[in-house]
This record gives C-alpha cells, structure tokens and sequence, in this order.
C-alpha cells in the first residue's frame, strides 16, 4: 500500500474510521486527485456555522453592533433557509453563553485550531470555555439526519486534548466537558471526564495513528467508517466485506439460517452499491473519467405544464367549448386528470404547442449501447432548456 504523505493530516472529525480502520489512511492518500465533491447540504452546514460564529462574537463581545449588522445585511445564503440559521445561530450564542455562566465567566475562544498531541493531528473548535481547572470544548452540528453524542466521542475528545494542551502552561487543567448542539433535532449532549483520563487515552491511540500515517493496520469496513470514507466506493475490502460468502454448506438451496445471515447483510450491500453507482456517475458525468461500458446520459423527466403559455392555451380551449372551470379544477391534479378533461387528441396538441413539456431529468449511467447520447457536465442538454420550473 502506498504510505500516505509526510503532510497527510488525521482529522478529529475523521478520526472514528481512521481508529478503526488505520489502513484506510493510505488507502485514501493512494487514491488519484479528484475534484472535492461538494454536496448542497456541505454548504449549508457551512453557512449554519458563520451564522453561529457572528451570532457567538457578538454575544461575547468579539464582534460590535454595527459589523454584526454590516454581516446581518448581507448574508444572503444560495441554500437552505436564511431566517432558520440566524435562528438557530442566536441559540446557538445563548447555549454557550449559558455554560459561560455556569462557569462563573470564562475565556471564550472561537473557531479556535489546536494541535492535539496526536501525530499529524489537528483541528478547529467551534467553541472553547476556560475557566479555573476546567476546560469545555463545544461543537455546533448542523446536520439532523444522525444524532450525535459527546460521550466517548474522538472528535470532541481529540478537540479536548488541543484545548488542554494550549491551556495547561497558564492553567492546572483538571475536569473537561465536551458538549455537542444539533439545534435542528433540539439535541444537547454533554460528557465529563477527567484530564488525566483524557491524556491516558491519547496515549492509547497514538500508536494507532503512527502505525496508520505509516500506510500500516488493518482494515475494518464498518457503517461508521465507511460512512464518510473517501475511498468507499473503491474500496476492495469494504467490497469484499458486503459480498463475502463463507456459508461453508454444499447444499444447492439456502438454509433458513443462512437466509438469516443474509438478511443482516443486505443494508451494508444495498449501502456499497448505492456509493459505488454514485462514485461512477460523478467520475464520467462530472469529472470526464469515462466508466468502460457505461456512458452519462441525461434521464427524462415528468411531464409539467409550462406556465408562460398556459394562461393563452386556456382562452384558446375555452374558445373551443371547453368549461375553464373544468380545467381549473383538474389543475392540483395530475396531467392524467386534465387529460380526461380534454381528451388525447387536445393533450397531444398541448404538447406539439409546447404547452405541455417534458424536460430534462437528471444525470445517469446507462449500458454504452443503451439508447441516448453521451454527455457530461460540460455538454448538459438541461443548460439549454429555457422553460422555467
């Protein structure tokens, strides 16, 4: 296996596969450079968190009145919802501003970076509070598909060790608290626990994080670290993981036990497929990496009605005898209903007039001598679609 880079970093928030998995580390460093894929729900977590970060500098007095006004006005975020965030920001500065009171006033840093202690381990800390012999490291998580807690979790421990450590020449650091807020699913988590336990624990993984920046360990495909695994679509052991048979049984049919067995690894199969299929449409749709025997093509999508010649087609039936408020009536439904109201003869019209429409559907990879025309991102039939939706 390719050794990963002297410059390779062990990220916290990475750290529950590369402590489990060790191996995927080289594996991931030996993988070709691709462009980083960058999801909708990625930026609006990004955006969630400057809206948390202006909203807690302010609360802290790191940030006046007027620059807190001069972001407010011209935060205009592409996705997701602007009130929600600024929302869920001001709660979030009212979570920590409560636990700096807790603490009797505290030094509050935020988007702090801290080394660890750890090999080629560092990370940024939404929040630190510091106060006497306690320090306590908070993450602000946009996301609400997974709750997340603090206790015995290595992102938040790991931020811990860099807190403690950048702390312990001015302070005794004795007692540390890690808190997580998911503001979307109202989840609050927190745990407790003592420095010394802290510091024993990095001694624990430090080897395993010089045997994985070695390109060493072993793998360990799991749900938690595949999950956000780079290498998850390609990987070979996470393949050979899902599809392992070792029944052992000569038998031609299946046992009810074995049945069993599958059972329990059908989610993990559909899971690998599912990034495989999604890795191989980003590699030939949006990087131009061709996939042998496959070809990007755009899907079709469902018929819609197109709103700049609907008000004209609908004089125009009326003038044909046909009752508007028939028409108006079928409109919540489906083009089905309409097409009982007008019949297949005018629905056919509809479409030739451009009345109806059908546009184009989303990317996907189908069999090279499948039927449609080869494209990628660069040459997408969708650019050129003018009817708006």
């Amino acid at each position: 296996m390719t050794s990963p880079s002297a410059h390779a970093v062990l990220s916290p928030s990475s750290a529950h596969r590369w402590l489990t998995c060790p191996a995927s580390v080289g594996l991931v460093a030996s993988m070709p450079e691709r462009a980083e894929e960058s999801s909708a729900y990625a930026r609006e977590g990004t955006l969630a968190h400057e809206a948390a970060e202006k909203r807690a500098a302010y609360a802290f007095g790191q940030l006046s009145k007027r620059e807190l006004a001069e972001w407010h006005s011209s935060f205009a975020p592409e996705v997701g919802d602007r009130d929600e965030m600024l929302e869920h920001g001001h709660a979030w500065a009212e979570v920590l501003v409560r636990f700096a009171d807790d603490l009797g006033g505290a030094q509050v840093l935020l988007e702090q970076r801290f080394e660890t202690g750890v090999p080629s381990c560092c990370g940024t800390s939404d929040a630190v509070l510091v106060s006497g012999e306690t320090v306590h490291v908070c993450d602000f998580k946009y996301g609400q598909g997974v709750k997340v807690n603090a206790a015995n979790n290595p992102q938040m421990m790991l931020y811990a060790l860099g807190a403690l450590d950048a702390f312990s020449l001015v302070s005794e650091i004795k007692h540390v608290a890690m808190t997580i807020y998911q503001p979307r699913i109202e989840h609050l988590s927190t745990a407790h626990m003592s420095a010394s336990d802290l510091l024993a624990w990095r001694e624990e993984i430090t080897p395993v994080a010089e045997v994985a920046l070695a390109g060493g360990g072993q793998y360990a495909p799991s749900e938690s670290a595949c999950r956000f695994c780079p290498a998850q679509a390609v990987c070979r052991p996470r393949m050979e993981a899902a599809l392992a048979e070792d029944f052992g049984k000569p038998a031609d049919l299946l046992e009810m036990d074995e049945i069993g067995d599958l059972l329990h690894r059908i989610p993990a199969i559909k899971q690998w497929c599912a990034d495989v299929e999604k890795y191989a449409l980003k590699s030939a749709y949006e990087d131009g990496v061709p996939v042998p025997g496959w070809k990007p093509v755009i899907g079709k999508g469902q018929r819609k009605i197109n709103p700049d010649r609907w008000l004209a087609a609908v004089a125009q039936l009326q003038e044909e005898g046909v009752d508007a408020m028939r028409i108006t009536r079928t409109m919540p439904e489906t083009l089905g209903a309409l097409k009982k109201v007008l019949g297949a003869e005018r629905m056919a019209k509809l479409e030739d007039d451009g009345v109806i429409v059908i546009p184009p559907g989303q990317p996907k990879l189908v069999p090279e001598l499948a039927p449609g025309i080869a494209t990628d991102r660069n040459d997408d039939a969708r650019s050129d679609f003018e009817v708006p939706f």
